[in-house]
């Protein structure tokens, strides 16, 4: 008797210890904690430090020998001299012009009008070129001195998304940047309110108005509304800064500022154009925006308000453009068996979500989950997934590294890479088809001499490649690549076998979307690569010291012809290619150095293939193409049609190609377009299974007596625009299931059971008496509790913002003093 009477003081003295800090936060109890940091996606041109470099190359990625990776790829005697139907391939122009430049540094972008600027820049000089589109494909290239005074700083040039005419250079000193609105024929100097900043990461244009500029210089945060001419300060102890567009005419700039307190910030809002700005949270820790989710850290305290027993939970809200009065933020629900701590945000798409979870930032691997449309609810999506923060104690630095990479070219499709093994360097990579539904392995080409064989797959070699490829004296300039406007088209590198071998690089490209791969027979080695003429047109280089010669393919890969280059001396390809980045121009340009008798000059190769194509293509050139089309597979309910160019027709696509479907097609449900809910995970023969652990009241929202389940444990995939079918009828019947009674099924202890295992009626009562009066105890302390913290606790301890169902009220923007500590 004793006994159980000890077990309800204990569960009571459990919950009075979290009622303190309940009167000001939601209790955390139960909960894990969690870090949250915003995912940035690697740069084209990234070089990593050499620290991390050397730090990377101790821990060697795991690769099987030669022979056990199979059959290299077969190539034919004279695949070099193949001309894949072109009459006279030699009629590619290959026009080499020296830019009369010997500037330490060059940037080259593409601007409106399809024109070409240049900005070269020595230590105290910067010179401006242009390049402008003559007949039938020739460019003329003219220097336009004097029109930018002093040096500007490398990687600067930045063009504004919302008008290819507007560009921006910084001056090295970023005391000033040059702004021009007319693709760089004249320039406005405009001077810069701080020169603490990035110039790759902190400076921001506008998308929606090119007027408007962000500046985040140190702490600082200054916002202009005059391209420059104008700047004003808009907060300061700034810790990050995400841009975010609502809509087409609707753009944000989110920022969180220090708080009083550690790891309590205050997350704003500022409206572009507008400039009207609003406190959207005074506890946030970390935030991250993407496509139309504002993901919200939030710091919630389990103590007293000065208590350092704090735990972070992870919000969401859809709707961050309305007025900041309706703005809704639900809580995330992420099921998890064992405490995690660290969670990133890798993508959103236009009905959910992909969360990386792991232990902790080094652990090297975690759970991948995909959310409903709500992207509250999340469900796993793929075991073992790779990432990883690399530390480097000596200069203070970390870098996040996944190879989470969305395919612009084919909807519902994303790549990733996954860990076997114990150890962390054994990769493999895995693509899905329908928003995270289902992953699988990569085919390999059927060239490969593995094709067929279960144990060997195709590896793409993404960010985390690019970083250890120093330890095999290579250099990757081009990641994987694919554009919205040549459908279907992949290009990367990668290698064949069991695991990822990054000591083998090859070229591999799917013009499919990522069911088929095919190897085109280049050499071993690293390339960088461009698309052009909406996929029509694909263009790969040597990724090495002297170039001498390219490969082109006119249909969509399928073959590729190799092409010399007129260069009279050594040309190193060091600043890669420039390509339209529309995919639509017929012209492409390489940019590097080319070395002579008298010294090295920069030079621009142009390559043109309109005269290769010759004529403008008819409707009879074209053949529908269908998507996803896989052994009759229907990935998220619907099929598109495109028009694409026949593999045997030599001709180009006019000005003002349709490259966005013709035709859309809805298919009947099936178990491809289900996945498994919140809760549940997928078993090895396609069923949902319940997890261990897993409360089914957790689904309840605050208040409600009953809720809907599928009985199945199935949903249907975020997106997915199936009709209804017998099968999909029968796996998302419903049942409604009250709100209690089901923790017991979840293997959950709690009061009630152990009271009823009771059994004595005496006992019932000497504990009922006991509690009563604890229960008299525990509201005379809570209440002296409440008006302690209250008298000790800043006014920004408040009830917690969130709320799962109602509306949170809106908080006016406080003033905090800032400490240094963070």
């Amino acid at each position: 008797m004793a006994g159980r009477i000890g077990l309800v003081v204990v569960i009571l003295a459990a919950v009075f210890s979290l009622t303190c800090g309940n009167l000001y936060g939601r209790s955390s109890a139960g909960k894990t904690t969690r870090q949250f940091v915003k995912r940035r996606d690697p740069s084209p041109s990234f070089r990593p430090h050499l620290a991390l470099r050397q730090k990377l190359a101790e821990a060697k990625p795991f690769s099987y020998p030669a022979a056990e990776l199979g059959a290299r790829t077969a190539r034919s005697a004279d695949a070099d001299e193949r001309n894949c139907g072109l009459k006279k391939p030699d009629l590619l122009e290959t026009d080499a012009m020296p830019l009369s430049e010997t500037a330490e540094t060059i940037q080259a972008v593409w601007v409106e009008d399809d024109n070409i600027l240049i900005v070269a820049s020595d230590s105290d000089r910067a010179t401006v070129w242009l390049g402008v589109p003559k007949s039938y494909g020739i460019f003329s290239f003219s220097p336009h001195p004097n029109l930018i005074p002093g040096a500007v700083a490398p990687s600067s040039l930045q063009v504004a998304p919302a008008s290819h005419r507007r560009a921006i250079v910084v001056s090295k000193d970023k005391k000033a940047m040059f702004v021009t609105s007319n693709g760089g024929k004249t320039w406005v100097k405009v001077l810069l309110p701080s020169s603490g900043f990035d110039v790759t990461d902190d400076l921001y244009i506008s998308e929606v108005s090119p007027d408007h500029m962000i500046l985040a210089a140190g702490t600082e945060l200054f916002h202009s509304h005059s391209a420059g001419e104008e700047w004003e300060r808009v907060a300061d102890d700034v810790l990050l800064v995400r841009m975010a567009k609502n809509d087409s005419r609707n753009e944000y700039a989110f920022f969180l500022t220090l708080g009083r307190h550690p790891g309590l910030n205050t997350l704003h809002r500022l409206s572009i154009p507008w400039g009207k700005r609003d406190v959207l949270d005074p506890h946030a820790y970390r935030f991250a925006v993407d496509g139309r989710y504002l993901f919200v850290s939030r710091q919630n305290f389990s103590g007293s308000a000065m208590s350092d027993n704090v735990s972070r939970r992870l919000y969401v809200c859809s709707d961050f453009g309305a007025d900041v009065s309706e703005i809704a933020f639900s809580e995330v629900q992420l099921p998890s068996v064992t405490p995690e701590q660290f969670y990133v945000i890798m993508a959103t798409h236009e009905a959910g979500a992909f969360i990386h979870v792991s232990l902790n930032q080094s652990s090297g691997s975690g759970g991948l989950y995909v959310s409903d449309s709500s992207a509250t609810r999340f469900s796993l999506s793929l075991s073992n997934h790779f990432y990883k923060v690399f530390s480097l104690k000596e200069i203070e630095w970390r870098y996040p590294v996944d190879d989470f990479y969305e395919v612009k070219s084919m909807r519902g499709v994303y790549v990733t890479t996954a860990v076997t093994g114990k150890n962390d360097s054994t990769h493999v990579t895995m693509i899905t088809f329908n928003n995270g539904g289902k992953w699988s392995r990569l085919h390999p080409p059927t060239s490969s001499g593995c094709h067929g064989n279960s144990e060997c797959s195709l590896h793409l070699h993404l960010h985390y490649s690019l970083l250890v490829a120093s330890e095999y004296n290579r250099s990757y300039s081009a990641p994987l690549l694919s554009t919205e406007t040549a459908v279907g088209i992949i290009i990367g590198h990668g290698s064949y076998g069991v695991t990822r071998n990054d000591s083998e690089p090859r070229l591999v490209v799917s013009n499919d979307g990522g069911y088929s791969w095919m190897d085109p027979g280049l050499p071993v080695g690293t390339y960088v690569y461009g698309i052009a003429d909406y996929g029509n047109i694909i263009v790969v280089a040597p990724d090495s010291e002297n170039v001498e010669y390219i490969w082109f393919s006119h249909n969509r890969g399928e073959c590729f012809v190799k092409q010399l280059l007129d260069t009279t001396e050594f040309f190193s390809l060091s600043r890669g290619l420039l390509m339209d980045p529309r995919a639509s121009s017929l012209t492409a340009f390489m940019m590097g150095v080319e070395g002579n008798e008298t010294g090295d000059e920069w030079r621009m190769i142009t390559l043109n293939f309109k005269r290769l194509l010759q004529r403008k293509c008819v409707p009879s050139d074209y053949q529908k193409w269908v998507e996803h089309v896989n052994k009759d597979a229907c990935p998220l309910g619907y099929r598109d049609t495109y028009n694409i160019t026949k593999s045997l027709s030599i001709c180009y696509n006019e000005q003002g190609y349709k490259y966005k479907p013709i035709l859309n097609e809805r298919c009947d449900c099936s178990t491809e377009d289900l996945e498994c809910d919140y809760g549940y995970n997928r078993t090895k023969d396609d069923t949902c299974e319940r997890m261990k652990g897993y409360n089914l009241a957790d689904d309840c929202p605050p208040g409600a007596k009953y809720f809907n389940r599928t009985k199945s444990g199935f949903r249907l995939i975020p997106g997915d625009r199936c009709l209804p079918s017998s099968v999909s009828r029968q796996l998302l019947k419903t049942e409604q299931l009250p709100c209690v009674g089901h923790e017991e099924e979840a293997g959950f202890d709690n009061a009630r059971e152990a009271i009823r295992r009771a059994g004595v009626t005496a006992g019932r009562v000497v504990g009922g008496v006991i509690i009563a009066l604890i229960v008299v105890a525990f509201a005379v302390v809570a209440f002296y509790c409440f008006l302690r913290c209250r008298e000790h606790s800043p006014a920004t301890y408040e009830k917690v913002l969130y709320q799962k169902l109602p509306q949170p009220p809106h908080r006016p923007p406080r003033t905090l003093s800032r400490t240094p500590e963070l």
